[in-house]
Order: structure tokens, then sequence, then C-alpha cells
């Protein structure tokens, strides 16, 4: 079931870069008519700049969903930690393993670029969600039961995928609020990992969780702030067609999800 699984994914994958290359084939033509009248030098430096890296992001995560069953989305191989540094590194690993958890913190750290408010009220956004994660942990930690949280962590994907696309309708404050709800099922699903750990390796789990969610938001945001500075005039449409990205990627993880 897995080895299909993959196969559909890998196809997807190939057809999500087909209408990518596409899309980008027609922005390039679009903004040559537009420096039509303009010199053979001003033409060339106000093209489009390509959306490769966006492919890469695709089959780099693609890859990651193909790889999931097998990482299990433990760095530790399933194994419970035993001590500090087990658990610090389990808490780094497991939002990178986590194809599904990886690419919402990379969208989030995203679509907070998108809003003009200052900088101390922006970096609450990946905080609180960074926060919540801890909070799901414990829900998870007390035998409270979520049904279908892996599902409902990928629908979260799509969700942010498709706040990436209506960002200009968007205001920080609902992607706070937002953020802060997914981040307890995401903390949920984190949680699988820590149960059975003792004190020592939980404490450092969460720190792991912590620091590495707001580091790597923090790394996408940066990343998003230097490509709306080089190309501002095309960077709101960059982020909106990497919400779709996001978003297909969510479907095909929400649909491993049911293919078990």
């Amino acid at each position: 079931m897995i080895e299909n699984s993959g196969e559909r994914t890998m196809l997807f994958l190939v057809k999500m870069c087909e209408v990518h290359n596409c899309i980008d084939r027609n922005m390039n033509h679009q903004m040559t008519q537009r420096n039509a009248g303009l010199t053979g030098a001003k033409q060339s430096s106000g093209l489009s700049m390509p959306m490769y890296p966006w492919t890469g992001l695709v089959l780099g995560l693609g890859s990651l969903a193909l790889a999931a069953p097998a990482f299990a989305h433990h760095p530790t191989g399933g194994k419970i930690p035993s001590n500090f540094i087990e658990g610090f590194l389990s808490g780094i690993g497991h939002p990178i393993l986590g194809p599904d958890h990886f690419a919402f913190v990379i969208a989030l750290g995203l679509v907070t670029v998108l809003f003009r408010d200052s900088l101390k009220k922006l970096v609450w956004i990946p905080v609180s969600f960074a926060i919540a994660t801890l909070m799901g942990v414990g829900v998870h930690l007390m035998s409270l039961d979520i049904p279908a949280a892996e599902s409902i962590v990928a629908s979260t994907l799509i969700v942010m995928g498709v706040l990436l696309v209506i960002s200009d309708r968007l205001k920080a404050s609902m992607l706070l609020g937002f953020g802060a709800i997914a981040g307890v099922f995401h903390g949920y699903a984190y949680g699988e990992a820590i149960v059975g750990s003792e004190m020592a390796p939980l404490m450092a789990y969460l720190a792991g969780l912590l620091v590495i969610q707001v580091a790597i938001a923090g790394g996408a945001f940066t990343i998003g702030q230097l490509v709306k500075s080089f190309i501002s005039q095309q960077s709101v449409t960059i982020f909106r067609y990497s919400g779709l990205i996001f978003g297909a990627i969510g479907i095909v993880l929400l649909g491993n999800t049911f293919a078990g």
C-alpha cells in the first residue's frame, strides 16, 4: 500500500512541476511584452525571476513525503528518548522529518512576510504556533484522544496554502489564531514520539520542538523578505503560487493518511 501511495505521490508531483513550468513561461512572456519598449539591456533586467526554487521545494518536500513511512517522523526510529540529548535531538528532528509539519512551518513563515505589521507583532505568529504545539504534546501525554490527528495535520497544510493564495484579504490576527489552533494538532502528533519518557528527555524534547520550529519559520520569513525586496512587484504572485504548491502537497499527504 505504501509503494502504491508513493507512486501516486511522485506522479502528482511531476504533474505539479509541469503546471509550474507552464506558469513560469507565461510570466516570462508577459514581462517580455511589458518591457517591449525598453532597450535590450533593460529588457534583460526586467524579466521575471525563474521560479525554479519552487520546483525544488515541490520535489524536496515530495521526497520527504515518499520517505515519511520509513522515517515515521521519528529521528530515533521510534525509540523513546532515554536522556536529555536524545530528547533534544528528537525534538529538533521531528518537525524536519515530518513533511506535513515542515511544510506547514515554512508556509507560516512565508505568509507572515505579506503583512505590514511591525516585526514585534509578526514574531508572535510563529511563536504562538510553537507554544501551541507544546500544549498539543501535553494533550497527548494526558491520554486525551484526538481522532484522525494526522489527517487533521495534513488538512492544516491545505488551509495554509489557501491562506497564502488569499493573503491580501488576510489579517495578522486571523493567522495568529489559526496558527495557534493548528499548533495544538501538530503538537498532538509530535507527542506520540515522547509518550512514556522520563522528565529530562521530555523537557529536552519540548525545548527542541520550540527552537527548531521558530528557527524554520524565521528562516522562511527571512528568505521571503529577500524575495520581496529583490522582486517586489512579483513577490505577491510568487507567494500565491507557493500557496498552490503547499496546498497540493497537503492534499497528497492527506491522501496518504487515508491510504495507510
